[in-house]
């Protein structure tokens, strides 16, 4: 895929397989500036991550994640069967009819105050795009791999173009209406109505009141990727 095949305002930089997508960038993300989107170039992981330069205070700016996680599932749902639905673990995993197959992440300065500007905010993906290994399809159950469920990918970089055009579109709708207009579409994509519905009550029923209550406990969820926890290390 050529370059120009990214939005504008995209630059890519390609990284070697020893790398992570995500460290890097959150690394040279004071350095490298807003547009810059690193990928890793593997055959098992579809793996990116792109820097952003916020205008809002941290905890206003953190709610891009949602925005974030439309434009996975999006991406997602382009490549796979109509029928196979594409669901959120709160906050930050990917389902394809009912497997995890991704997962993202959010990063900023660890100085950086809640009231304050941050320099930078770094989103970052991982999503499984073949199972590797003798394990036979569904060996794993609960997990799953973006091919194996029926998910027609090309190349990886392909699939990251299409995250880049749905992430553009996926900001304007969080710049224009806020936190409410992503979580408008984040909401009814968690798995299962009850857990959508538990999340909006904890939070005082409103797609505002998840977005603004919940940064703080969003923050804390976002410290530690959910979807490398215990039994699901190595997957993603």
């Amino acid at each position: 895929m050529d370059s120009a095949e990214l939005p504008p305002v995209f630059r890519p930089v390609v990284l070697r397989e020893v790398h992570e997508a995500f460290s890097q960038a959150c690394r040279v993300a004071a350095a490298e500036g807003a547009g810059t989107l690193f990928q890793v170039g593997r055959f098992d992981l579809v793996d990116f991550a792109v820097v952003l330069e916020p205008e809002h205070p941290l905890r206003l700016a953190r709610t891009c994640f949602y925005a974030g996680m439309n434009a996975l599932a999006d991406a997602v749902s382009s490549c796979a069967p109509p029928e196979a639905p594409v669901c959120f673990r709160w906050p930050d995993r990917i389902l394809l009819d009912g497997a995890l197959v991704g997962g993202a992440r959010l990063g900023w300065p660890q100085s950086c105050a809640e009231d304050d500007r941050p320099e930078w905010l770094v989103f970052g993906a991982t999503v499984r795009r073949v199972s590797i290994g003798a394990e036979e399809p569904g060996a794993r159950p609960g997990l799953g791999s973006l091919e194996e469920l029926g998910a027609v990918l090309g190349d990886h970089r392909d699939f990251v173009a299409r995250f880049a055009r749905f992430f553009l579109l996926a900001l304007h709708e969080w710049s224009d209406f806020g936190p409410a207009g992503s979580l408008r579409r984040y909401t009814p994509r968690l798995s299962g109505r009850s857990e959508a519905v538990d999340h909006r009550a904890s939070h005082g029923g409103a797609p505002d009141a998840v977005a603004w209550q919940g940064s703080g406990s969003l923050a804390a969820a976002l410290a530690t990727p959910s979807w490398r926890e215990r039994e699901l290390s190595g997957w993603l």
